[in-house]
């Protein structure tokens, strides 16, 4: 069962629990142009710019495991919720028990129509930040992660 929490209740949560986790599975782009303060990103698939197409990130879950303690409450979100409903199925698939999906996500849900329907947490008037997150964003990660992801090269030169 997944659960879902509404994006105030998470903001609240971040900052009454350090431990707490915000984990942004959208694309480092879509991360850049805006996430919560102090999200971690890993994206959970990642887009192919010449087909225009997303494909999963075969490093994904090595890379949470190696930032994100399972002990740790994790909120994962994405731009409206189905990208992050995902990793949170993966996350408790693996043992992580305090892990929940946040509702209507970053940008909100809309109808084929466009509309709004569920504003995001930036519609919501939250906290955002722009950036690539420093130590939280994905490079940062990933290259901390490079011994349990089997990317013996990261960082080398060419």
């Amino acid at each position: 069962m997944i659960e879902e929490t509404a994006p105030e209740a998470v903001a609240a949560a971040l900052e009454s629990d350090p431990d707490a986790v915000y984990l942004d599975v959208r694309t480092e782009g879509e991360f850049v142009r805006g996430h919560p303060p102090g999200a971690l990103n890993i994206p959970i698939a990642e887009l192919i710019p010449l087909v225009g197409i997303m494909t999963p990130n075969s490093d994904f879950m090595a890379i949470v495991q190696a930032s994100i303690s399972a002990d740790a409450t994790v909120y994962c979100g994405c731009a409206s919720g189905p990208r992050s409903r995902q990793a949170v199925a993966l996350l408790q698939q693996a043992g992580y028990a305090r892990v929940r999906n946040v509702t209507s996500g970053f940008n909100g849900v809309v109808d084929p129509l466009g509309r709004v329907r569920e504003p995001g947490w930036a519609a919501r008037g939250l906290p955002v930040e722009e950036g690539d997150g420093g130590s939280f964003g994905y490079a940062a990660l990933r290259a901390a992660a490079a011994p349990s992801t089997g990317d013996a090269t990261e960082g080398l030169d060419d």
